[in-house]
């Protein structure tokens, strides 16, 4: 097995409807990448949403940003409206940008329509059948039943995916447990750990509301609510989680940024709390 260093991945949304115009906005999400690479990221992930809100796809706006950073992009591919017809051209459209790594994701929850994809799993089969030289991902939820969590990555697995991201997990005994169940299982591919910093009490409701199968602990919620001061609380937080979590082996970790670039600045600027990193996704990531 290659020897790989701890990965450092940011999520941000792709690029939005701009009263100054696409360029306008388009530079100003550059500008978020520019400071991600300042700050020792690694990857940066492009969410992807139907929202009127969004002028770009995931596809589209990873394309802009490889081509003006120096980061590896990576989109997000959900399957809502997706049509199995146009899994050609996404290939087509992905090595033409210079991207090597796309990520599945199921998303909300949609209306199977006829030539789409039911499953995450079918559309990690179909690009990895399509594209056997790209690195295909797909999500993991340490918090979800046993029993359909086994079969949902189960069947990613064997569908090709080469790793995991995780939904957010609030401590390494969380995220260990999880590697090792799956270990159990047979399932040994890297699993990199969601992280979402709890910065207000938005941040909480923003969990409970639209993640509902991710439980926040009640000390974890506890100890950020107490403090005056809880963005440095989270800041405090997250740091010593990430510095844990890279004790605990994982490969990395992927930070729900949901745009506030300067917050995750502030996390990692204490390099203590994370070194510097490769890149596991430079090669396909296997374990």
């Amino acid at each position: 097995m290659l020897k790989r260093r701890f990965l450092t991945i940011v999520e941000l949304h792709q690029f939005r409807h701009d009263s100054d115009g696409a360029d306008a906005a388009g530079h100003r999400l550059a500008d978020k990448v520019a400071l991600l690479e300042r700050f020792g990221v690694d990857v940066v992930t492009i969410t992807e949403s139907e929202s009127a809100k969004f002028s770009h796809s995931s596809l589209e706006t990873a394309r802009v940003l490889q081509d003006a950073s120096g980061l590896r992009v990576v989109p997000h591919l959900t399957l809502r409206g997706r049509k199995k017809s146009g899994a050609k051209a996404l290939v087509t459209g992905a090595r033409a940008a210079g991207l090597d790594t796309l990520l599945v994701i199921q998303g909300d929850r949609f209306s199977f329509q006829n030539g789409g994809y039911r499953f995450a799993s079918e559309m990690v089969r179909h690009l990895v059948s399509l594209a056997p030289d790209l690195t295909i991902g797909a999500a993991c939820n340490p918090h979800a039943p046993r029993d359909r969590e086994l079969l949902s990555v189960r069947a990613k697995v064997a569908a090709g995916a080469k790793y995991l991201v995780s939904q957010p997990v609030f401590s390494a005994e969380q995220y260990h447990e999880y590697v090792e169940w799956l270990a159990s299982n047979n399932i040994t591919i890297p699993v990199i750990a969601g992280i979402l910093p709890l910065k207000s009490d938005a941040s909480i409701s923003f969990v409970e509301k639209h993640i509902p199968e991710v439980a926040i602990p009640e000390e974890v919620k506890a100890l950020h609510l107490a403090s005056e001061d809880m963005e440095s609380a989270c800041i405090a937080f997250t740091r010593r989680l990430i510095r844990e979590l890279k004790e605990a082996g994982a490969p990395g970790i992927d930070i729900y940024s949901r745009g506030d670039v300067a917050l995750v600045g502030r996390i990692l600027s204490q390099r203590s709390a994370i070194q510097e990193s490769g890149a596991i996704l430079a090669e396909p990531v296997v374990s």
